[in-house]
């Protein structure tokens, strides 16, 4: 669920929209989500919901309203919840669910971004966020702008934000309308006037441009009593002297130069629909084909994309975005990454964040003339990033949704499609079978066009049949169809699926018995493709090979399809047709066999593969290793089942097949885990706890997973809440094992919030029940979690140490699942100092997690990658290995990996964008080790960039911290940070005593780089205070720690050296 304020107040699941009940309910709802994560008196919630005298009962009926609010969340299930807190109400959510933060993140991101294009993507994605006021209809207009007055002061200027990109990029036209609309509306904002000044000048309007500096002029001496600013002056006097510094910055030179042509082949056959083409014909950028399954929308749109191919000389681009398919609809980015290659961007320069790719592609196609064809479509967010934003170019639409949205808000033009008209229908017949069968009888043409319901889909599989029967008359063939199909004399007017199965029946009754069983059973699988080998299991005693005879032979007869090699699918149609076949012709004995012969198969496949790929995870039933001769095949086919395997899940448990539903659910947990499929992991975590409760340890596995998918988004309290039940069950159990993982987990969550303490002592009772039990996969992950702990406390020798001994046993237990030991100890030798060795230990690390597809460990590795190029002088490499973590991290739920990479990104860039965010995220989830770092990281990149005020805040915050958890490194950091603080503002002797008490803590955890940063500030302290003689010998000490890691000398060090 996603709550939206920035206009009306909502909440959505996926593209449903939730009723959230009275005003008085969505005010509250607001207020909360504003300030998400913080505590809201009631007190306060009365004061905004009854501005003027409140009644007695108020304080109770913001208790009703906050009752409700969370009974509707629980409902909903949403990663959304309000706790009690004192006087008050928390509203705990990640704010990225939250539009109006999100809103914030991605404007705050713009201000940091690398170029014109990526903050043009990054202020076009914040501001499509808007629509209408916000809050509106829940408060008066007082409360409201008291409320999001600021958010509004934000939003105007973004769009001025935006406005300065497009005019640096030369795209004033594109700029002009909605300049000229805003200044309508905020007629004394001089930025927006300069703006609109500029664009209308670029645009050789320059006398308008001057009339509405005199309008504003006059406006502002009227309303306000003063002249405009010097800078609109200046603008003005400019554009009087036709200033040549106005002219245009020429925009990026293109990087692509493919003429695309992605168009579907052309229909055969294809009739009618002229009213349709002549309103794709109009004028309008974006048209919606909108109508119902079968109804000829995809060939409309290609048959008309074809006819019009010399309107688009720089190609055609077409995508099937599988919205209502059985699969899951495309991802914008995915559409986009392949639009992208088509148009002729080089792969290794595509960008693998939506906001870019999206800004590129529109920056691509600014002055180009291409046609857009965007198939299947389900929602209007699913198409608004994959809309050009050059005049050049038209974009169709198909899809079975109205897409109200891109109506009102993107102006496209919806075109309804119905089927076609008798006349129409019988010259589709005719153009397919010829026109002498259909003047030899026409009465009978006229009545299968009927049959037919006049729908295109059924009207061709009709004619194919009469094609291959060349000298059957059509009163036969409509004969045959009455007697095959009952349907089609029961069916009312309107009903089209009768219709297509009039045409399904015949195609069925010419297979062999032995292909219309394996059609028929492919209407019973979950989800939406199945190979070859999994379809065999279907039909009791065949094979791989004979099954795929079969797949082929039905696809000939056009009852599926092949996508890719060795996968098959049906038409959703046909899907449901083959499902009514096995209930018609199958008994229920036979259909629940078949169907528990495909859940074993996937079962017995996904333990294979789990046991290749993480054969020490707990798991109810030990893994196998008997089908995958590798890792690469492992994944291969765990991540070609994904969506099978979790839609197996959810039948098993809706069919009564409770054990397998929760054995499934258990064998793939470590690889959703792994995969960041946390959505997925959240559904069969919470189906197998559903279905679990008579079996006390399948129940405890269930507790363990839905535990473990809280941790890995960061809901600390939910996961203890859960791990703390499942260990209960284990021990009742007696699994030992389960009760190890359980242990070991807690103290993760311990690590986690900064309760070092505490985390110790979970980890040393996994430690020791491990050693009873003999498992050395517990030992291990045991001696890395402690390796963690000692890392945080500034331990650094302890912690390598600790990973050099779990990566001993790893090695002896399997050297294929290291990745996540060597990125840590990487880590550790990083903060150490041992530059080289810790290079190497992350490229193996990160080289063994990209083999398992572990994407959390691969944003850790490259993360760490990023700082130890970034410390080794190269900067190239540091900025693209920070750069790939954060972009890993942003396709993950993982909150705490994502504020971890930002932190990366911002010490390597001096932005100050990043490390907020990093702030925010990390905050947000309790995550007090990756605030600390972010917080230091912030402090000194605003030191680095003249704010030494606000740098002393951050650092002294982060040093609270520090020391109140006992981040030992951490602390060592923020003390150096606040001692160069002390040192640009003349308090030198303030910066000796800082310097000196930040090498003591550095020189104890053994962070030689820090040491060295240290000795460089205290040695000017010094030269300041005592003089240089004093200096010198820590900056010497300072350049040979510099030189023993491997590390550049700083430019600051030399110059000090060379005084």
């Amino acid at each position: 669920m996603e709550l939206r304020l920035l206009g009306p107040v909502q909440a959505r699941i996926g593209t449903t929209i939730v009723d959230l009940g009275p005003r008085q309910r969505r005010l509250v709802l607001a207020v909360l989500a504003m300030e998400v994560n913080r505590l809201v008196p009631v007190d306060r919630l009365v004061e905004l919901v009854w501005p003027v005298r409140p009644p007695r009962t108020a304080s109770h009926a913001v208790r009703v309203s906050v009752s409700s609010i969370r009974a509707l969340l629980s409902e909903a299930e949403a990663e959304l919840t309000v706790v009690t807190r004192g006087s008050g109400y928390q509203l705990r959510a990640d704010p990225m669910l939250i539009d109006v933060h999100r809103f914030q993140a991605l404007v705050t991101r713009s201000r940091d971004a690398a170029d014109d294009l990526s903050r043009l993507a990054l202020l076009d994605e914040a501001l499509a966020l808007w629509r209408g006021p916000a809050l509106v209809d829940t408060a008066d207009p007082e409360v409201i702008d008291q409320l999001v007055g600021g958010v509004t002061e934000t939003r105007l200027v973004a769009q001025e934000d935006r406005f300065d990109a497009l005019l640096r990029l030369g795209r004033h036209q594109e700029a002009l309308g909605e300049l000229t609309t805003l200044v309508d509306q905020q007629p004394t904002r001089e930025r927006l006037v300069g703006q609109l000044m500029l664009a209308l000048h670029r645009g050789g309007q320059s006398s308008r441009a001057l009339a509405v500096s005199r309008r504003t002029r006059a406006l502002l001496a009227e309303e306000l009593g003063i002249d405009p600013g010097e800078e609109l002056g200046r603008l003005e006097l400019s554009i009087l002297r036709n200033d040549q510094t106005l002219t245009i910055t020429s925009p990026p030179p293109p990087v692509a130069t493919t003429v695309p042509a992605l168009l579907p082949p052309a229909i055969g056959g294809f009739t009618g629909r002229e009213a349709q083409f002549a309103a794709l014909d109009a004028a309008g950028a974006v048209k919606v084909v909108v109508g119902t399954a079968g109804v000829g929308k995809t060939a409309l749109a290609v048959q008309w994309g074809h006819r019009v191919r010399t309107r688009f000389p720089d190609g055609q681009l077409y995508v099937n975005l599988n919205g209502y398919s059985v699969g899951p609809p495309v991802q914008p980015l995915h559409a986009l990454s392949q639009f992208l290659r088509a148009i002729g961007v080089p792969p290794d320069q595509v960008p693998v964040d939506l906001a870019e790719a999206t800004g590129l592609y529109r920056s691509l196609l600014a002055d180009r003339k291409v046609l857009v064809l965007l198939d299947n479509a389900v929602s209007a967010e699913q198409v608004r990033p994959l809309l050009p934003a050059g005049s050049g170019c038209q974009v169709v639409v198909t899809s079975r949704d109205r897409l109200d949205g891109l109506v009102a808000l993107d102006g496209a033009q919806r075109l309804g499609l119905d089927v076609l008209s008798p006349d129409e229908a019988i010259s589709l017949l005719r153009r397919m079978i010829g026109g002498s069968r259909i003047d030899a009888d026409p009465e009978a043409a006229a009545v299968l066009a009927g049959t037919c319901a006049h729908l295109p889909l059924a009207l061709r599989i009709t004619a194919a049949q009469l094609a291959s029967h060349p000298w059957r008359p059509i009163a036969d063939h409509v004969a045959a169809l009455g007697q095959d199909n009952l349907l089609a004399s029961l069916r009312i007017d309107g009903d089209e699926q009768s219709a297509v199965r009039s045409a399904f029946d015949l195609s069925y009754s010419g297979l062999k018995p032995e292909a219309q069983e394996l059609f028929r059973r492919l209407g019973l699988v979950p989800g939406p493709d199945v190979s070859a080998e999994s379809a065999a299991a279907l039909i009791e005693e065949s094979t791989p090979r004979e099954t795929a005879r079969l797949l082929d032979e039905l696809a000939a007869a056009h009852l599926v399809d092949q996508p890719e090699p060795g996968r098959y699918t049906c038409h959703d149609l046909l899907r449901h047709y083959a499902r009514e076949r096995s209930y018609e012709q199958d008994s229920p004995e036979e259909r629940e066999s078949a169907l528990c012969r495909l859940l074993d198969d996937y079962l017995r496949h996904a333990r294979a593969a789990v046991g290749v790929l993480y054969p020490h995870m707990l798991q109810l039933v030990p893994p196998t290793k008997d089908l995958f001769d590798d890792l690469a095949s492992a994944l291969a086919w765990l991540d070609a089942e994904r969506a099978g395997l979790v839609a197996a899940i959810h039948h098993a448990a809706r069919s009564g097949l409770r054990e397998r539903a929760w054995l499934l659910a258990d064998a793939i947990r470590g690889y959703l885990y792994q995969r960041g499929e946390i959505t997925d992991w959240f559904a069969v975590a919470r189906l197998a706890l559903a279905v679990s409760t008579e079996d006390p340890r399948a129940e405890a596995a269930a507790l363990f997973s839905l535990g473990t998918a809280n941790y890995a988004v960061n809901q600390y309290a939910e996961a203890t809440e859960l791990w703390t039940a499942a260990l209960k069950q284990f021990r009742e159990t007696g699994w030992l094992y389960g009760q190890a993982c359980v242990l070991n987990n807690l103290g993760l969550v311990s690590e986690s919030t900064g309760e070092l303490t505490q985390g110790t002592a979970y980890y040393e009772q996994a430690l020791r029940v491990g050693l009873r039990l003999g498992n050395r996969h517990t030992e291990e992950m045991t001696l890395v979690n402690l390796g963690v702990l000692c890392q945080q406390r500034g331990e650094l020798d302890r912690c390598i140490d600790f990973c050099r001994r779990a990566l001993t046993v790893q090695r002896e237990i399997n050297p294929r699942a290291e990745g996540t030991v060597l990125t840590f100890l990487g880590g550790a030798l990083y903060q150490r100092g041992d530059l080289d060795e810790a290079l190497a230990s992350c490229t193996a690390g990160l080289a063994c997690s990209q083999e398992l597809g572990a994407r959390i460990d691969e944003a850790q590795s490259q993360g760490y990658l990023g700082l130890i190029q970034h410390a080794a002088g190269r900067a190239e490499e540091a900025l693209a290995a920070a750069r790939t973590a954060v972009e890993i991290a942003g396709d993950l739920a993982s909150v705490r990996t994502e504020a971890y990479a930002l932190t990366v990104l911002g010490a390597i860039t001096g932005g100050t964008g990043e490390c907020e965010r990093a702030v925010t995220l990390a905050r947000a989830i309790g995550a007090r080790y990756d605030e600390c770092h972010a917080l230091i990281t912030m402090a000194a990149n605003l030191l680095t960039g003249g704010s030494p005020a606000q740098a002393t805040d951050f650092a002294q915050h982060a040093l609270s911290i520090a020391r109140d958890a006992g981040f030992r490194v951490l602390e060592g950091q923020a003390l150096s940070v606040l001692a160069d603080i002390a040192l640009l503002g003349r308090q030198s002797p303030r910066a000796v005593d800082l310097a000196t008490e930040a090498l003591s803590v550095q020189r104890q955890c053994g962070e030689r780089l820090g040491v060295a940063r240290t000795l460089c500030i205290l040695g000017i302290a010094l030269g300041e205070t005592v003089g240089s003689d004093a200096a010198l010998p820590h900056w010497r000490e300072a350049r040979d720690l510099y030189a023993r890691c491997h590390a550049p000398e700083p430019e600051r060090l030399t110059t000090l050296l060379c005084t």
